[in-house]
């Protein structure tokens, strides 16, 4: 939520629920966040807004809602906001104003945005994902999480020898400054190992340099239907495999490649940094009919040189329509074609939202033309499962990038007010940053 808003009570019973809700998610999808027990926040994963509050209540009415839960909505909406969920199931389509403090809901909006980012980044292995996490949880007052990843990024931090020495410096401050009240003795372990990395000197400290995220070849999705395989797609969809298993780009194009010879398809991807083997060896790549929801052809990966995979199906003439995937089990049911291109819209909307981080600040005509790219991928599969709302926000978003698109009037009410809201201008994260 940036700013005031009204949030309309709702309560579910089948799912034993009270929500607060604002406007849908738009194009880039919602990015979730569990701030205390009990209780779920959803922002908009494109421009920051909170879309919705769900809250566990009980099966018979709202007021079996955990102290947890309503300690958090007190601290954040204000004790009258709290008062009210508990009338959830008798006042269902009451209108809350809300003002919550600015800072916090922007802390947790950026935190739930920085979960979804870090799930398919390039250098998802960076320890700085671990500082910025507790920083923000810091801000936000999540005191369980704010111990939680300090533990993991002082480790994460004391091992680091790719980060630039005055990085280090200013992340380790900044984050000693964060625990010391909750964890003194963290706080002090993290001042000495610096002061011991400044003492000596040490090569560990010289070794890196700050830069930005390279530059995604974008080129690579163009020619995905080359080789003759028209009416073939492909994609890694990272809700279908292990986490850390395989490794992602900027660019969901570059992330797999698949090729037809005469003994079947090959399909190679790159595995993440300390990728987990066991993982692997359960993971399979499938040709599969998405309209029938059937395999046609499934192989295990082999390894075949530095951190390459492959894997070979054995099907000579893959028929118009289908779809090669990268699943954790070959027995996973099969996606509908609505399904499929859903995730990957969001996966285009998590690139072009990548991308734009990487401007910040700069007139950069390139990383603006990356990102006005991916929201065209994005537009076009919203377009393509019949989403004309998210398909048209998609193309506000591309035209906001790179002036000059035509886009029709919005569809409906709903994507003129999302449409009009401001958009989100924020740094980088700071893994990407330094990557």
């Amino acid at each position: 939520m940036r700013g005031d808003c009204a949030l309309i009570l709702a309560y579910d019973e089948d799912a034993g629920q009270a929500m607060l809700e604002a406007l849908p998610v738009g194009p880039a999808g919602g990015a979730s966040l569990i701030p205390a027990d009990g209780i779920e926040l959803i922002f908009d994963n494109a421009d920051g807004w909170l879309s919705r509050v769900v809250i566990d209540a009980g099966q018979s009415s709202a007021s079996e809602i955990g102290q947890p839960a309503l300690a958090f909505i007190a601290q954040v909406f204000g004790p009258k906001v709290s008062a009210v969920i508990r009338l959830a199931a008798a006042k269902p389509g009451k209108q809350l104003p809300v003002a919550a403090q600015p800072e916090v809901m922007a802390a947790l909006s950026r935190l739930s945005r920085l979960d979804v980012a870090r799930l398919v980044s390039p250098v998802a292995e960076s320890p700085l994902w671990a500082v910025e996490t507790a920083l923000l949880a810091a801000r936000a007052g999540l005191a369980a999480r704010l111990g939680k990843e300090a533990r993991h990024a002082a480790d994460a931090l004391a091992a680091a020898d790719q980060l630039a020495p005055s990085l280090l410096t200013v992340v380790s401050v900044q984050l000693a400054d964060a625990i010391q009240s909750s964890d003194p003795e963290l706080a002090r372990r993290l001042r000495d190992h610096l002061s011991a990395l400044r003492a000596g000197g040490s090569a560990r400290s010289r070794a890196g340099r700050a830069r930005a995220l390279p530059m995604p070849d974008v080129s690579s999705s163009a020619t995905q239907h080359s080789s003759g395989l028209e009416g073939v797609q492909w994609w890694l969809d990272p809700r279908l495999i292990p986490p850390a298993t395989f490794q992602h780009a900027l660019w969901p194009g570059a992330e797999m490649s698949v090729l037809a010879q005469p003994s079947g398809l090959i399909v190679e991807a790159s595995l993440a940094p300390a990728a987990d083997r066991e993982a692997l060896q359960a993971c399979r790549a499938r040709l599969v009919d998405p309209v029938r929801r059937r395999i046609i052809g499934v192989s295990a990966f082999h390894e075949v040189g530095g951190s390459r995979v492959r894997a070979d199906i054995p099907e000579h003439r893959p028929p118009a329509g289908t779809w090669v995937e990268i699943v954790d089990d070959e027995r996973r049911p099969v996606l509908s074609p609505q399904l499929r291109r859903t995730h990957r819209a969001m996966r285009w909307a998590d690139a072009a939202l990548a991308a734009k981080r990487q401007s910040f600040g700069l007139a950069d005509t390139e990383w603006a033309r990356v990102e006005a790219l991916a929201w065209r991928r994005c537009a076009d599969d919203w377009s393509a499962v019949g989403d004309l709302d998210r398909a048209h926000l998609a193309a506000i978003h591309e035209t906001s990038a790179y002036p000059g698109v035509p886009v029709p009037p919005p569809p409906s009410r709903w994507a003129s007010t999302v449409a009009h809201r401001s958009p989100l201008v924020e740094e980088p994260f700071l893994a990407e940053r330094a990557a």
